[in-house]
């Protein structure tokens, strides 16, 4: 059955991509659940129009639904191909994207490149984008360890910081072991799959789920996920990169008072 039949969304993004033509968009393409024809009730409606004129995101309601609309220039499309911090979504989003209007063929450019990407165009700067943010989150474990260390008692700290911990790993992960979710809704368990289980028990323990661990549990899960991600990524970082992490993997041991 196509996406048309299936799902009352398809209507709703016609409607809008429209009035976005109308407003001066080159094209416009359904992304996400809708275009898979994955959608429920709730889903949200995933739209980008290739403009020059109101750039960036909205939110808008329509039949009750929710409509992502995100307006970006052609050059933007294409380059989101090539960010590590999009790859991820952009990718198989385009790959799968069905165009709803296209008079210049600006969007079946889009997703002709897509369709021929591949992670060997992107390695470098996807591993130095791994690398930057596992170093970068070494400042989140100095705090969170501080307080399992009774170096303060700033609990919401330590806590915003864990989450920040928790949040932050999944996606550079991803891009380590070249995984394109499409969806954060596939992310989480995506990771956790190819990590194994001592990854997945640790993240589920630093966000929260499982069994809800005390405040304390979570943060030394949140080093635990932090000692993992280091230990897989320590290949990419360079003299400097390599001193900071070293660094917070001997103040997380401290804290767990074992090895990391």
């Amino acid at each position: 059955m196509s996406v048309r039949s299936q799902s009352q969304a398809y209507g709703v993004a016609e409607r809008i991509a429209a009035q976005l033509v109308e407003d001066g968009a080159s094209g416009v393409a359904l992304t996400g659940s809708v275009a898979l024809g994955e959608d429920l009730p709730n889903s949200d409606i995933d739209l980008i129009a290739l403009t020059h004129e109101r750039l960036g995101h909205q939110l808008l309601r329509r039949d009750d639904r929710l409509v992502s609309v995100v307006r970006q220039s052609a050059d933007q499309a294409h380059a989101s191909l090539y960010q590590p911090s999009e790859i991820g979504t952009a990718v198989p989003g385009w790959r799968s994207a069905i165009v709803l209007s296209d008079a210049f063929g600006v969007v079946q450019d889009v997703r002709d490149e897509a369709a021929h990407w591949t992670w060997e165009r992107v390695a470098g700067a996807c591993d130095d984008w791994v690398a930057s943010g596992v170093t970068g989150l070494a400042e989140q474990v100095h705090r969170v360890a501080g307080l399992l260390r009774g170096e303060h008692d700033q609990v919401r700290v330590a806590a915003a910081n864990r989450a920040v911990i928790g949040l932050q790993l999944a996606p550079r992960m991803a891009v380590h072991r070249r995984i394109l979710y499409g969806s954060e809704n596939r992310l989480w368990e995506l990771v956790a799959t190819c990590e194994g289980s001592d990854w997945a028990a640790a993240q589920d323990q630093a966000l929260g789920i499982d069994g809800a661990p005390s405040h304390a549990d979570q943060c030394r899960a949140a080093l635990r996920l932090y000692s993992m991600a280091a230990e897989r990524v320590q290949g990419l970082l360079d003299r400097r990169q390599d001193e900071v992490v070293t660094k917070a993997l001997e103040v997380i041991e401290q804290s767990l008072g074992e090895s990391p």
